[in-house]
């Protein structure tokens, strides 16, 4: 199978589900669940500098592709048998982030002799969201949107004309999260969902500080972190 077929493999699956819902297939939405996940997010961290110069604002633009699995919990409540409102709260541990690299000579000439290395890490993102969704029976459309949080690890490292400087930092950041999804109830208890989130994080005050020769090109003052990411995932829920 090629690479277009796996990723719309998942999404056939989806659709065939749905499509076996009858008229008399009755359920309800409403009450407590919890569940697993685990997904994949696609997109980029870029960092914002009060001292970039051409020798180092290339290291600035880094992706935020990786990996996700967490657990998430939530609630829902059935109206006049097709509306569904519920808010929904999830942890995700993530494996996101990227390391960069320049090799210049002295001064910010081409060449070699001089290094600097960033690396950024989402150690794990966090969102609260309200939900409201059309019901068909077992299955179940909805659109959600709340706040997220991500905490941000990096960490940088400058060999300069024979000087040496390190320095790591963290942050927690805030931002918007909102998306749509599937979801579809195998039994009463159990629940199968697929869902799109595009998450942004606002331009939050991390600081990582590291000087060393700056006369080479060493000072690197990151001011700024804008997290944009496009997740898909996959979860499993039991409802109470």
């Amino acid at each position: 199978m090629n690479v277009l077929g796996k990723a719309c493999a998942p999404a056939a699956l989806f659709l065939i589900l749905a499509s076996g819902a009858s008229a008399a297939d009755e359920t309800t939405w409403t009450g407590f669940y919890v569940g697993a996940n685990v997904g994949v997010s696609l997109g980029t961290m870029d960092l914002s500098s009060n001292t970039a110069t051409t020798v180092h604002q290339d290291l600035f633009d880094h992706t935020a592709n990786g990996s996700l699995v967490g657990l998430q919990a939530g609630a829902n409540w059935q109206f006049k048998k097709h509306l569904v409102i519920g808010f929904e709260g999830d942890h995700s541990i993530a494996r996101i982030g990227e390391t960069k690299t320049l090799i210049f000579g002295p001064n910010g000439a081409p060449g070699v002799g001089n290094e600097i290395d960033i690396e950024t890490d989402v150690d794990y993102i966090q969102t609260i969201r309200g939900r409201i969704g059309y019901a068909a029976g077992r299955n179940l459309f909805f659109v959600t949107g709340g706040v997220s949080g991500m905490k941000h690890s990096g960490s940088s490292r400058a060999n300069l004309n024979g000087a040496f400087a390190a320095s790591t930092d963290s942050g927690f950041h805030t931002g918007a999260v909102v998306g749509v999804g599937y979801e579809r109830k195998f039994t009463d208890k159990l629940s199968l969902k697929g869902e799109y989130l595009r998450l942004m994080s606002g331009n939050s005050n991390y600081v990582s500080d590291l000087t060393a020769a700056a006369s080479e090109g060493g000072e690197v003052d990151l001011i700024g972190l804008e997290y944009r990411a496009n997740i898909l995932r996959f979860g499993v829920s039991f409802h109470f």
